[in-house]
């Protein structure tokens, strides 16, 4: 484990501080703008090896740029794969729950509850939303 992590961190080192805070958000980070780089780097190493868990929530200002280069997930990928053996996902977020689509569909009804703020999406966004609610009501 630890030559993954300092595979990582000399890997990490190596990227701009905007694209480290990209993926600390992406791994679940908490107010990744906050911290410098090295805290930042040892907080994602920290959180991969889950020597500490994610800590996301959904309070304050939305936020305005979470794209993660591709290329990143791929290298941490790569790395655990190579120094550990086996491949490690970034943890899933703690109050964010996922829909396993591979799973036998229920004939029971299914409630599920969200929030989406329409005053913010354009008009092309807004008719996909509604053409998704309609298909699930079907």
């Amino acid at each position: 484990m630890e030559d993954f992590k300092i595979a990582c961190k000399e890997y990490l080192n190596t990227l701009s501080v905007e694209n480290l805070r990209r993926y600390g958000r992406y791994v679940g980070l908490q107010r990744p703008t906050d911290m410098n780089k090295q805290a930042l780097i040892d907080e994602i190493i920290a959180t991969l090896c889950q020597e500490k868990a994610p800590s996301r929530n959904s309070r304050g200002a939305p936020i305005k740029n979470s794209g993660v280069l591709e290329s990143i997930p791929l290298k941490i990928e790569q790395l655990s794969k190579e120094f550990l053996g086996y491949s490690i996902q970034p943890p899933e977020p703690m109050s964010e729950k996922f829909i396993d689509v591979e799973q036998p569909i229920v004939e029971e009804p299914v409630i599920v509850k969200f929030s989406l703020p329409l005053q913010r999406l354009n008009e092309e966004q807004k008719k996909l939303v509604f053409a998704l609610l309609e298909s699930l009501d079907k």
